[in-house]
């Protein structure tokens, strides 16, 4: 599944990054940075960190991990969904193949593994951008696996 590249002529499209291991928002920041039509905008290592962020950043995206030290990824979902219906979640989490088919029917818009290549990141990215369900095929871990 290949999503389509956004037109150079676009703004750059703004991502809110949220996890609460700093390498894997080093990582994800460095990912994105490559690509001349996305931006990190922020970055937050916990809920209330994570929802502090919307007044003054407004992003259209927002990379979730579900485990986060003040709560879950979940509490961030909901929120969203009462409060900011615009903005895209994709889940980019270590759990397994059960999580990914919960967080889109709790309002996610795509799912990848932590386990899946560095591509499928920038693949779900623009898939959801462009208003489209993203859930990697190869996730394969088993129930309960987390890295």
């Amino acid at each position: 599944m290949t999503a389509p590249e956004r037109p150079a002529s676009v703004a750059k499209a703004k991502i809110l990054i949220v996890d609460d291991h700093p390498i894997i928002r080093s990582g994800m920041r460095y990912l994105i940075g490559l690509e001349g039509d996305l931006e990190v905008c922020g970055e937050a290592d916990s809920v209330q960190g994570a929802l502090a962020c919307f007044d003054d950043l407004c992003p259209d995206l927002v990379l979730l991990d579900l485990s986060l030290p003040d709560g879950t990824g979940w509490d961030v979902i909901q929120h969203l969904r009462q409060h900011w219906l615009g903005t895209k979640i994709l889940v980019v989490s270590g759990w397994d193949r059960f999580n990914a088919t919960a967080a889109i029917e709790a309002g996610a818009m795509g799912f990848v593994s932590k386990h899946d290549a560095n591509e499928k990141l920038i693949e779900a990215i623009r898939t959801v951008l462009n208003n489209q369900t993203y859930a990697a095929h190869s996730t394969t871990r088993g129930a309960g696996g987390r890295s």
